[in-house]
């Protein structure tokens, strides 16, 4: 229900959004068009270890998402 209401929120705004329903696929869909990467508790890693794995994917820090945890 929270990525619902969080993807329609951020639609309303204007953002275009990408949905993942895991750690894994997380990793495997965020690029560096990605701004902002918003985790809810996801399936595999837990959060710290998926924002680190995230940090690493991108060599340039400016290429990097910003990171942001959301809970219920």
């Amino acid at each position: 229900v929270s990525r619902t209401a969080t993807k329609g929120l951020l639609m309303h705004l204007g953002c275009d959004v990408t949905t993942a329903g895991s750690s894994e696929e997380c990793l495997r869909v965020v690029s560096p068009e990605h701004q902002v990467v918003f985790m809810d508790v996801c399936t595999g890693l837990d959060g710290y270890e998926l924002a680190v794995r995230i940090q690493e994917k991108f060599m340039k820090r400016h290429d990097r998402p910003l990171i942001v945890a959301l809970t219920g």
